[in-house]
């Protein structure tokens, strides 16, 4: 493949890319860097004891969720147009939100378990897809995915 762009960079050189005056205090990839972190210990927690230690009446579950909420939330700390690049595959608004409710759709199920309320959990699913409805209905500029004029 040709890449062009900052794609035609070495691994070294992309991850500059990643330090953005948009993120001025490293707020969003600090969150970015601990989710990780967690994701690693919870599917080592898995492997190893077969459980990923989620606990009802922890204060850890419940920051650990918050955690990801919170990253997800902190991505609207940067500009997205309204409008998509048309011949680029860059973030735009309607993409932005769909991400963050899509997120919350299982944060949600989360939380209502975490609260004791598993029966419930379609609740939050339910929600967080009448919420990326609404997303398409107020940004909508043809399908999210099909349409994005990804590299060649």
């Amino acid at each position: 493949f040709f890449f062009v762009g900052p794609m035609a960079l070495s691994y070294w050189d992309r991850i500059t890319y990643l330090h953005t005056h948009h993120d001025r205090f490293a707020f969003h990839k600090t969150l970015g860097i601990a989710a990780l972190l967690h994701f690693i210990y919870r599917f080592g927690s898995l492997l190893l004891t077969g459980s990923m230690n989620f606990a009802p009446d922890s204060l850890e579950t419940f920051l650990s969720i918050s955690l990801h909420a919170s990253l997800s939330l902190s991505a609207l700390i940067f500009h997205s147009p309204v409008k998509r690049a048309q011949h680029s595959p860059m973030i735009w608004r309607e993409f932005q939100l769909h991400s963050i409710a899509f997120a919350f759709r299982s944060i949600g199920v989360l939380y209502v378990c975490y609260f004791g309320g598993c029966r419930a959990r379609g609740i939050p699913v339910i929600v967080a897809h009448l919420a990326a409805d609404e997303v398409t209905r107020r940004y909508a500029q043809g399908t999210t995915m099909r349409d994005m004029p990804w590299p060649t």
